[in-house]
């Protein structure tokens, strides 16, 4: 990857329809050894494009996502210390397609590599039982 790399993250998702009560990423891109970027839930109703501390990014989506139901989501991310950008494009509710954005900071240096992480991680124990599924799971490097 050159000196800003671009990572894609395109997939399925069947997101649960239980509300976890908990906070819970569904999937993610991760550079080097900084703190993964992705679709999350909080322990409340609403859904964001967050990332952990490092880079402070916290887009909430207006609209959620369709859960339930087989749901194309995508995660676009060009990871740099000051001009990144990340965009999750995903079908909401209203069954019409969205996409929440980001332009800033996305890494604390320029990685050298990126993981991918699909499948459900929550810091602590979920207040319900809950699955997620996945499907056609493809990471490009454009």
């Amino acid at each position: 990857m050159g000196a800003a790399p671009h990572v894609v993250l395109d997939l399925w998702v069947y997101l649960p329809v239980e509300d976890t009560a908990s906070f819970v990423t569904y999937f993610s891109l991760q550079p080097g050894d900084a703190l993964p970027l992705g679709l999350t839930h909080h322990g409340d109703p609403d859904w964001f494009l967050s990332s952990a501390p490092c880079c402070a990014i916290n887009v909430w989506l207006t609209t959620p996502p369709l859960a339930g139901a087989w749901n194309h989501m995508s995660l676009d991310v060009v990871y740099d210390t000051r001009a990144g950008s990340a965009a999750l494009s995903y079908e909401g509710v209203d069954r019409q397609p969205h996409t929440v954005t980001f332009d800033g900071p996305t890494a604390l240096n320029v990685p050298a590599a990126v993981t991918a992480s699909v499948g459900m991680d929550a810091p602590g124990a979920t207040e319900a039982p809950f699955a997620a599924y996945y499907d056609n799971i493809v990471v490009t490097t454009p």
